[in-house]
């Protein structure tokens, strides 16, 4: 299935200033040869309608109202088919589509036949073929070339032939109509599902500024002219507006078999609980943005070896600049949306079929190499000291926290040089706290880890001396929603069998696994719902722990949950 036209990119509406042609006439004859028809007087117009051979391209402009545009003393360049090249069937099924699209309330900017045909072979202002190659740009934003003897690659059959208000060439075969990367998704009958999911946000805004205004009736201003642009609020927010003409982008796109296969497969991993607002909406959603996140490549990103395919690295519209991982991420070194050796064997360029479009490029896949690790299947880092969500009072001291100067030790060790400190109320109380784990994915195993920081960095925090720095003995509690929205608990078990753990590497930050691939029912990602998902974490320190075997103050320094490849588990 091909989608119609009428689905174009974020227009810009071109202002030309108006002039008169008989204005400049001698010194354009002093610069070009320019042969006039008769008099040279009459319009674009009136010189097409009266040309036999040109009347299929005059039943086209006028069944399309354009014939008012050519009498106009606006100055065109105009590059008409002969009937040898615009058949009287070919006419008609041209203006056919023209009305189907016209009744389906499709502007005239974004009507397939008008812009793809029409303007297509129509430029503003006046423009001669001589021996300089010039780009012109086109009534419907594409460049074509013109040289001495053709347009867009199509011969002359005659040119420069002046009339009132411009110039008209004659053209042996239609112009072809150059589609930039987003027209191309919908042309293209392998692509349908990635058009359909993206086309269905090209919405028309009112634009007050550009429509002329007519009065005001009861406090409501009303318009002689109302101008309404055609905009996809997911190109220009999510994506990059790969419908742009003054922009250059690739694309890597997904076989409609690929999309299909890819669509079920990442559907489990935005499984909302029943209790979430527009679930099946945001499963529709997330999962086809998790394919299309980081596909789009703008030139402006990739200076270096755009037309290389020994392209070190792409980066993506949707990647985090370097200077700002850490800030992200935690780490400069992590690169989600970013990728090395595009085009080496199994590179996400690798295979894919190389399309130009007249903004880019479109790489077309039967094999989708862009692993969901590098995109939106993320490790997720929670902070203790920002994700705190409650603590016990009754058992609990007010956490309070440990903030690291650039010149300790461990200020580059310890994530985000800050940890939270987990003190029991009591020497018999069982301190705990509940950290939020943000965005989690269903049906992704999941290692979930703690990173501790030594408890003894507290006490020389306060001046103390530690002869006989001590463990902690920790315990955890997993709380997520089943399918129905109810909490379930998972409870740490030890490598023993024990309910808590004696930390072994307390001279230093410590990562303990508490809970290995493990698979969330559902999913929080995007849905706002971050706190049904936290980790409690305890603190089992007692009185007869004083004794020397472990400290009653834990310095928790995040949580961390690390996706599992499914080759890892098994």
């Amino acid at each position: 299935m091909k989608y119609n036209m009428k689905y174009t990119k974020v227009l810009g509406l071109a202002v030309a200033a108006t002039f008169a042609f008989g204005a400049c006439s001698d010194e354009w004859d002093e610069h070009y040869d320019v042969q006039p028809i008769g008099d040279g007087n009459g319009n674009l117009w009136e010189v097409i309608s009266e040309d036999g051979s040109l009347s299929n391209f005059k039943m086209v402009l006028d069944s399309c109202g354009f014939s008012n545009t050519l009498k106009s003393p606006q100055v065109f360049t105009v590059f008409a088919p002969t009937n040898d090249a615009l058949t009287t069937d070919d006419a008609l099924q041209l203006i056919a589509e023209y009305r189907k699209q016209k009744s389906a309330r499709v502007k005239d900017d974004d009507n397939s036949t008008l812009k793809e045909f029409v303007k297509n072979h129509i430029s503003l202002y006046n423009y001669s073929a001589n021996q300089d190659v010039q780009v012109l740009e086109m009534m419907n934003g594409k460049h074509m070339e013109l040289s001495q003897s053709s347009f867009g690659g199509k011969t002359f059959v005659s040119s420069n032939e002046r009339c009132g208000n411009g110039i008209l060439f004659r053209i042996g075969e239609k112009a072809d109509f150059f589609h930039n990367v987003f027209e191309y998704l919908a042309a293209d009958d392998e692509l349908t599902g990635v058009a359909s999911f993206l086309y269905e946000y090209n919405k028309y805004e009112f634009m007050p500024g550009m429509s002329v205004q007519g009065g005001i009736e009861d406090g409501k201003t009303w318009y002689v002219d109302s101008v309404e642009i055609l905009r996809n609020e997911m190109l220009e927010r999510v994506l990059g507006t790969i419908n742009n003409e003054d922009s250059v982008y690739k694309m890597v796109v997904p076989t409609d078999s690929e999309w299909n296969r890819l669509v079920e497969e990442y559907t489990a991993y935005f499984n909302y609980n029943d209790s979430v607002d527009k679930r099946d909406s945001l499963t529709y959603l997330n999962a086809r943005l998790a394919i299309l996140r980081g596909t789009v490549f703008s030139k402006s990103l990739n200076t270096a070896g755009w037309d290389e395919e020994v392209l070190d690295s792409a980066v993506s519209t949707n990647a985090v600049p370097y200077s700002l991982r850490k800030y992200y991420y935690g780490s400069s070194d992590v690169h989600y949306y970013y990728y090395y050796k595009p085009y080496a064997s199994g590179g996400i360029f690798d295979g894919a079929e190389k399309i130009t479009c007249s903004n880019g490029q479109l790489l077309k896949a039967n094999q989708w190499n862009i692993d969901k690790t590098e995109t939106f299947c993320q490790v997720i880092k929670s902070e203790a000291e920002t994700s705190m969500l409650d603590f016990d009072k009754s058992q609990t001291l007010q956490p309070t926290y440990l903030f690291l100067e650039s010149n300790h030790p461990f200020y580059n060790k310890m994530s985000g040089h800050e940890s939270l400190i987990l003190v029991q109320k009591t020497s018999t109380a069982t301190a705990s706290v509940e950290i939020g784990l943000g965005g989690v994915l269903s049906n992704v195993p999941y290692d979930i880890q703690v990173v501790l920081a030594p408890s003894y960095l507290y006490y020389l925090a306060q001046g103390d001396t530690i002869a006989n720095p001590l463990p902690n003995v920790i315990a955890a509690k997993l709380n997520y929603p089943d399918q129905t929205g109810k909490t379930q608990i998972e409870e740490f078990e030890a490598p023993d069998g024990m309910p808590f753990f004696y930390t072994e590497n307390y001279m230093q930050m410590d990562t303990i696994t508490l809970f290995k691939d493990f698979k969330f029912p559902t999913a929080t990602y995007g849905s706002g719902t971050t706190e049904e998902v936290f980790l409690n974490i305890e603190n089992q320190y007692f009185e007869a722990f004083d004794a020397g075997i472990a400290s009653k103050h834990m310095l928790i320094d995040c949580v961390i949950l690390k996706p599992v490849s499914e080759t890892e588990v098994q």
